[in-house]
């Protein structure tokens, strides 16, 4: 389970506004209770990166590594750790995809919130796990 904040939410929600029809990225810090599906993550922040994706940005992203550099020593510096990455889907279902499966970490331990944008306007958020080689669907709570 992932605990979320309104305002972190809304955030991931402007950023994803934002960047339509292109698909936006980020991390999530805070603090997790273990590395499998049934650990609490609780998210304190929610950091942009910038998505470096150049052929294929509307369906595709790629995190900026110095941004996520940049990201990961903020949430060291304040002793937290990157529980998840979160990213849009524009004018596609908050559907964990193939694509997402491939670019997600192999260890586990993270959650991975997406954001579907239709039209600019947000549609849907679910959040994901990834157990092996499938995603299960996490329950997000908005505390």
């Amino acid at each position: 389970m992932i605990l979320l904040s309104s305002s972190i939410r809304e955030a991931i929600f402007t950023h994803a506004c934002e960047g339509y029809p292109n698909e936006v990225c980020g991390l999530l810090v805070g603090k997790s209770s273990g590395v499998n599906f049934t650990a609490c993550r609780e998210a304190i922040d929610a950091i942009r990166v910038e998505n470096i994706e150049e052929e294929m940005p509307k369906i595709r992203y790629k995190m900026n590594p110095d941004d996520m550099a940049k990201g990961s020593a903020l949430a060291r510096q304040k002793g937290l750790d990157i529980i998840g990455f979160y990213h849009s889907h524009p004018d596609h279902p908050a559907q964990a995809s193939q694509t997402d499966l491939e670019n997600s970490s192999p260890w586990g331990g993270y959650s991975y919130p997406i954001v579907s944008v239709i039209g600019g306007t947000v549609a849907d958020f679910r959040c994901w796990y990834r157990e092996g080689e499938a995603w299960i669907e996490e329950p997000v709570t908005i505390i």
